[in-house]
């Protein structure tokens, strides 16, 4: 878990694989924390192609959600997912 959250990693922009969508099937609400580069957000957009209830959370320019956490602590981790 992050932050208290329960998480699935993914290791790289491009390793999502269909069947990772399962482990997700049973939330109503799944929130994609994305690196803040473009390789980020496509795997974002990628995802939420996959999983009906996701929706994609960017990180500032540069960062990624280890950047957040070591900046702000588990507050600003847990304010990016706040919609």
């Amino acid at each position: 878990s992050i932050c208290g959250l329960p998480t699935v990693g993914v290791p790289g922009a491009n390793n999502w694989q269909p069947h990772f969508k399962l482990l997700m099937q049973d939330y109503r609400k799944v929130v994609v924390l994305c690196d803040g580069d473009e390789a980020g957000r496509q795997f974002g957009r990628a995802v939420c192609k996959e999983v009906d209830t996701a929706i994609s959370v960017s990180m500032p320019t540069g960062m990624d959600v280890n950047d957040v956490y070591l900046s702000g602590g588990k507050d600003a981790v847990l304010r990016s997912v706040e919609l």
